[in-house]
Parts: C-alpha cells; sequence; structure tokens
C-alpha cells in the first residue's frame, strides 16, 4: 500500500520556505544549525530529493538484504513523484532549486560509494537515508 505523503511534504515546505530553521544532530549528538542556516527549506529539500534518489539507486544496484532493496525501490517510487510537485512548487513560487547535492548531502553519499556489494553497503545505505530526513 502506498502511502500519500505528498500532501504533508509540500505543506511542511511552504510553512518553512518562509524562513524557519531546524537543527540537526551531528554523528557525535552534538546540534547543529549550519545545514538550514546556509540554504533554505526547498534547496535542502531538492538536495535531499537528489541524495535519496540516488543513494536508492546504488541500493538497487548495490544492496543484498531483500528488505533493503525493496525500501530502495520504494525511495525511488515516493522520490519520482515528490521531485516533480517540488519543481512545479518551486516555479510557481520562482524558487531555483539545485541540481547538484549541497555539501552535507554529499557527505552523507560518500560512504556509499567507496563499498561495493554488501552488508556494510546495505548498513550505510539505510543509515545515510534516516539522517538526509533528520536533515530537513
Amino acid at each position: 500500500m502506498k502511502i500519500a505523503l505528498l500532501p504533508f511534504l509540500a505543506a511542511g515546505m511552504l510553512t518553512f520556505s518562509l524562513g524557519a530553521c531546524s537543527s540537526t544532530k551531528t554523528d557525535s549528538g552534538a546540534v547543529t544549525t549550519q545545514a538550514t542556516e546556509t540554504y533554505s527549506f526547498p534547496e535542502m529539500a531538492a538536495s535531499s530529493d537528489l541524495f535519496e534518489t540516488r543513494s536508492s539507486e546504488l541500493a538497487q544496484a548495490r544492496g543484498i538484504n531483500p528488505a533493503v532493496r525493496i525500501f530502495a525501490k520504494l525511495m525511488l517510487s515516493e522520490h519520482g513523484s515528490y521531485s516533480e510537485e517540488l519543481k512545479s512548487l518551486a516555479a510557481q513560487k520562482n524558487i531555483t532549486l539545485p541540481t547538484t547535492m549541497l555539501p552535507v548531502h554529499q557527505r552523507l553519499m560518500e560512504p556509499m560509494t567507496e563499498l561495493n556489494i554488501g552488508e556494510k553497503f546495505d548498513k550505510r545505505y539505510m543509515d545515510g537515508q534516516i539522517k538526509a530526513h533528520e536533515l530537513v
């Protein structure tokens, strides 16, 4: 069953694009607002979308756990429609979205590109997905 999260994500984007900032946790547990102070919510959402799509494509190719591969397939499906909705909303509001990942998402992607197929990849992929969702 597909959960319709898009209306909630769109409402969140509109709410946060008005200038709200959120804090994030680093690997050490320290709280930082650097990621959202520098970038607007739409920029962070677009970069996160790129990260989640590209990392999920990797997981489809490199993941060995069937649950990880199913999750990656779901992420690709959800983010395909989410990406189009985000682009449409951004165009309506004259917001320019990044076409490459922001540094915060690039840092999440790097550990996954260093690994081939295996359990370590699966763990890094799932950890990266959790961190990416905490950032936005």
